[in-house]
């Protein structure tokens, strides 16, 4: 089952625009009236090759380490055939490893090249509509789990990598706090903040249910999860060995981060979060006696 008319929904990877996705992945209401160009259902059965192709072509739009090349995907009565190019074996494994996961397939077939003069290819709509929908979630959980920016009316959206912020804001501080808290945000580009400072807006007069919910779930078990998580959505951190733990409200942070400003960084991320009573810094700076 070649790829032929972009109807059929088996494009090739780096177009990555098959209906079948953008069922997936976005709103209805965003949708073309165009469910007479479906294939019938059997053909867009769980197991079936049009769902096997699906699945992989979103496996390797996903994957960081594969979606910037272009790998083909064809499957005919679940035989799967892998084509493309990518720069190292370990991507080409990679890449034959989740069609081989893949429940229904029954064998792979390997036509992948490795060059490692390979450059990545330009990404994808489907993959940057992705990465933006996850930016804007990281940046909001991250507003929301702020003890200073938490109760603020903000909306977020993200652009190619661009984060707009919009709302209202008491203060100059709280308004910076916010940009801040985007900017160092993974995958985002840069942030254009269009918050207004209304000093009668404060946050602490009438606080959302969403921030009501959250301040009753506060326990040292959801403390934990947060600066976690906050952690790794920061791009200067990320790639720290940090493991949290949390008694009573207060923070233990233990590992091995790469310099002092992480180290520091790392405290005030979780000194930040609700419920976080004091931060009890342990982490280790690599390479330091």
């Amino acid at each position: 089952m070649r790829p032929t008319d972009p109807r059929s929904l088996m494009m090739h990877h780096s177009k990555q625009t098959t209906l079948a996705l953008i069922l997936a992945t976005l709103p209805m209401a965003q949708l073309p009236a165009a469910e007479a160009e479906l294939p019938d259902a059997a053909k867009r059965m769980p197991g079936s090759d049009l769902w096997i192709e699906s699945r992989l072509i979103t496996a390797y739009s996903l994957n960081e380490h594969l979606n910037p090349f272009d790998i083909q995907v064809d499957s005919e009565n679940g035989v799967v055939t892998i084509d493309g190019t990518v720069p190292s074996e370990s991507q080409q494994q990679l890449a034959l490893q989740l069609a081989r996961d893949l429940g229904s397939v029954r064998t792979v077939e390997d036509r992948l090249k490795v060059d490692p003069n390979q450059g990545p290819e330009q990404e994808g709509e489907l993959f940057r509509t992705i990465q933006d929908a996850n930016i804007t979630t990281r940046v909001q959980l991250q507003l929301l789990w702020n003890s200073q920016t938490g109760g603020l009316d903000i909306d977020v959206d993200s652009s190619n990598g661009t984060v707009t912020l919009q709302g209202t804001a008491a203060t100059a501080a709280e308004r910076r706090a916010a940009e801040q808290i985007a900017l160092h945000t993974q995958g985002v580009r840069g942030v254009e903040n269009r918050i207004e400072i209304e000093p009668e807006a404060s946050p602490s007069d009438q606080p959302s249910d969403l921030l009501s919910q959250t301040l009753d779930q506060i326990s040292d078990g959801w403390i934990t999860t947060r600066v976690t998580a906050s952690l790794r959505f920061d791009s200067a951190i990320k790639d720290g060995d940090i493991n949290v733990s949390t008694n009573d409200g207060v923070v233990s942070l233990e590992g091995q981060i790469r310099s002092a400003e992480q180290k520091k960084l790392a405290g005030d991320k979780a000194r930040s979060i609700y419920g976080v009573k004091q931060v009890n810094n342990q982490l280790e700076v690599k390479g330091s006696a």
